[in-house]
């Protein structure tokens, strides 16, 4: 019989490092030619069971990190593991090295339910002990005004588990738990301000925990408003000059005023619109066809031009 449980290639010399079974019981250890796999000589020896506990609390908060007392051999890639009841002894939601000592932290998964805290041989993935723990839910409170322009900040004001990853998020309605347009994390504090999308439209407010994976805890809704912008500005300018703009507009902090030649996204000069109104703009040295546009700061979004003719 050619066949073994573990190995190791006798040119790791004499003595060598050979790794036992995970079950208790009476084995051979065998010297093998690899031609043939022919038998050269054996020996029996008795494999003993192993001493392993894990100490947790009985429950615990999703997304929480508890604390887990355990002993055990602490082979090489043992680990502490947080499973679902009944998922297979290799699968796992979260999982620490036994490397890290006793106790350590072990991170909980964010859906409630029963689960089980395992010691894991690295040998095979075998649960060498187990105990149950039951994850309760987490939950969330959101307040912020129900309408808002858009390209501003939202104010929001929030109850939560304030997990370190956390974050207030504004987000499509369609789009996935753990997607967003803006976000601000929750370790900012409460209440805390979120940039608005600079597309008008139906958006969420929601708060997203964010440990192992994310998962929205709450939600409310909210409606992003357009804004509009004006600019009152000569529609001829000399070459090399410079341009005075009077503009009206949201002004936010990042917003600009800017020289742009006609059909390019860029610009040849600018300045921010919170240097109030009017601006003045450097007029390119090259004549030909410009715009003068009023640019958003969230997204780049252009809410107004007006034509220009550099001379």
């Amino acid at each position: 019989n050619n066949t073994y449980i573990n190995y190791t290639y006798t040119r790791e010399g004499s003595p060598l490092g050979l790794e036992m079974p995970v079950d208790p019981g009476t084995y051979l250890i065998r010297y093998i030619l690899s031609q043939d796999r022919q038998v050269m000589a054996t020996r029996n020896i008795e494999v003993t069971g192993l001493d392993v506990s894990v100490e947790a609390q009985d429950s615990a908060v999703a997304g929480e990190t508890i604390t887990v007392d355990w002993s055990g051999p602490d082979y090489p890639n043992d680990y502490i593991s947080v499973a679902e009841v009944g998922q297979a002894d290799n699968a796992y939601k979260g999982y620490t090295y036994t490397r890290e000592g006793s106790p350590l932290k072990l991170l909980l998964p964010l859906e409630a339910g029963d689960y089980e805290v395992r010691y894991i041989l690295s040998q095979d993935r075998t649960v060498a002990a187990r105990r149950p723990l039951r994850v309760d839910p987490i939950t969330a409170t959101l307040v912020a005004d129900a309408q808002t322009p858009a390209g501003g900040m939202l104010v929001v004001t929030w109850e939560g588990p304030g997990y370190q990853a956390d974050f207030i998020a504004i987000s499509e309605p369609d789009q996935q738990e753990g997607a967003y347009k803006t976000y601000t994390y929750t370790r900012d504090g409460s209440p805390l301000m979120v940039q608005v999308p600079a597309k008008p439209g139906n958006y969420e407010v929601r708060y997203v925990a964010s440990t192992v994976g994310r998962k929205m805890i709450a939600k409310t809704e909210l409606e992003v408003t357009p804004v509009d912008a004006t600019l009152d500005v000569e529609a001829t300018a000399e070459s090399g000059g410079v341009l005075e703009v009077n503009w009206t507009g949201p002004g936010y902090p990042q917003d600009y005023v800017t020289m742009s030649k006609a059909g390019d996204n860029g610009y040849v000069s600018y300045v921010y619109a919170r240097e109030g109104s009017p601006v003045l703009l450097k007029v390119p040295d090259t004549p030909g066809d410009y715009e003068v546009r009023y640019v958003m700061g969230q997204g780049r979004t252009v809410l107004t031009a007006s034509p220009v003719i550099v001379e």
